[in-house]
């Protein structure tokens, strides 16, 4: 089965200023990781193409049965294209493990909300091929991304002001 959920959150910057001081500012993804205690290497960003890549590697061990699965050192690799025109980041997050039996998939696009507030809008899609314990992990992960982007846009907030 396939969890598929979105993630509304104001924020206090124009669309313009999100893509360009928060998406697409280096700056601030490090300044973001290392809040939150990870690390983080980007392999690829061309600002002509969109295509993005970033390697993370979360600082705590991950819950309960997802965590029983994985065990060890884990890393996530962010693949993705921002696509001008439509002003919208397509992903897919994929595990240093298991890879082959989870796939995270999603979508960042910014909405207007008034001169100094935008809305991030982001889409995920998450599926896991393990018997047994499929929807178990399907809803870890979503409530890991959902705290984890909670944390970010705390950050966006404080980093901005």
């Amino acid at each position: 089965m396939t969890v598929k959920f979105v993630i509304q959150q104001e924020l206090p910057a124009s669309v313009e200023q999100f893509w360009a001081e928060i998406f697409r500012s280096e700056e601030f993804n490090r300044a973001l990781y290392v809040d939150l205690g990870c690390r983080y290497e980007l392999e690829l960003w061309d600002p002509v193409t969109g295509e993005r890549r970033a390697r993370v590697w979360p600082s705590s061990s991950l819950p309960g049965a997802l965590g029983a699965l994985i065990g060890g050192d884990v890393s996530l690799l962010e693949e993705g294209n921002y696509e001008h025109d439509a002003e919208r980041y397509d992903f897919r997050i994929i595990s240093s493990k298991l890879s082959k039996r989870i796939r995270i998939e999603g979508s960042l696009s910014v909405r207007h909300v008034c001169d100094r507030t935008c809305e991030r809008n982001l889409t995920f899609e998450i599926e896991a091929r393990l018997p047994g314990v499929s929807r178990v992990i399907e809803t870890v992960l979503e409530g890991v991304i959902r705290r984890e982007y909670e944390k970010n846009a705390t950050f966006i907030k404080a980093y901005l002001a």
